[in-house]
């Protein structure tokens, strides 16, 4: 896989890694119950985003920032409104994040798998034409002339 097809991992492995830490410095001036429930949302935003596959991740997020939403914002919860927006935001951009990771990392593995396939393939075809290369063409024109001279290659329609 070429370099800069790996730059959105990178990217998506930076971003999961700086999140959390941003978001702890930003609540480390709240209380240690607003942390813990951060933490626990990072966490179980980071498996889920692993686990589930894209379309069930997808209503998960809706659902639980639809019902968090209600709770802390319409609710009566005595939080700064900063800190449930941060509890709002910090499940499913965790979950988005390691959704994108996990998406990356496998078409990463699947292409790794079929590198040998494939660059035998690119050594037979030309990928701009899909016909085959010189030194093939070459060697069937000629296996071809040889029959054709020899009368042995028959064709029933000419």
């Amino acid at each position: 896989m070429l370099r800069r097809n790996l730059i959105p991992i990178y990217c998506a492995l930076l971003a999961v890694v700086l999140l959390p830490i941003g978001l702890f410095f930003v609540a480390q001036h709240y209380q240690a119950n607003l942390q813990i429930g951060l933490a626990l949302q990072l966490a179980l935003g980071a498996v889920v985003g692993l686990l589930l596959p894209s379309l069930m991740l997808t209503w998960l997020m809706i659902g639980l920032t639809a019902l968090g939403t209600a709770m802390l914002l319409f609710g009566y919860v005595v939080i700064p409104i900063p800190a449930k927006l941060l509890l709002l935001a910090a499940f499913p951009l965790m979950a988005s994040l390691a959704a994108v990771i996990r998406r990356d990392l496998l078409q990463y593995r699947r292409l790794a798998a079929t590198q040998a396939e494939i660059e035998r393939y690119l050594q037979h075809r030309d990928p701009v034409v899909t016909l085959r290369t010189t030194a093939l063409a070459q060697a069937v024109y000629e296996r071809s002339r040889e029959l054709l001279q020899t009368g042995v290659f028959y064709v029933p329609w000419m």
